[in-house]
């Protein structure tokens, strides 16, 4: 699955050390999947390419994400909050269909669990192939 959109990734590290990490979104193009080969053993992962990292930053989501905020899901906002590495994806200016076909939600809304994956919870848990 493929989503244009506002992304921002903040890590939570950044405040224990004094730093400020505050950034500014930048437009980037979202894929999930798994990567082509079988490399990653079978993971999937989110990949976030901007203008500036065409090569894209990788993040596992497969029993890596700690919670979902979607509040603001019908805004076209969420954050996945991932525990390894310890950062946050904020998701801005995205369509709400788009935004709650990402995350699996049909007006619930739910924290991803592997249990979610046969009643039509959440799309994280499905597996794509990056072309």
């Amino acid at each position: 699955m493929r989503l244009q959109c506002e992304v921002e990734v903040l890590s939570r590290l950044l405040p224990s050390c004094g730093l400020r990490g505050r950034g500014r979104a930048t437009r980037a193009l979202l894929s999930l999947g798994r990567p082509p080969g079988g490399a990653g053993g079978g993971s999937v992962y989110l990949m976030v390419c901007t203008a500036r990292d065409r090569a894209g930053a990788r993040y596992k989501v497969q029993e890596n994400v700690e919670r979902c905020f979607t509040r603001f899901v019908e805004e076209g906002k969420a954050t996945l909050r991932l525990r390894e590495p310890a950062v946050d994806i904020c998701l801005s200016k995205v369509g709400a269909g788009r935004a709650r076909t990402l995350l699996g939600q049909k007006g619930q809304h739910r924290v991803p669990s592997p249990e979610n994956k046969r009643h039509g919870g959440t799309m994280i848990w499905k597996y794509f192939v990056w072309e």
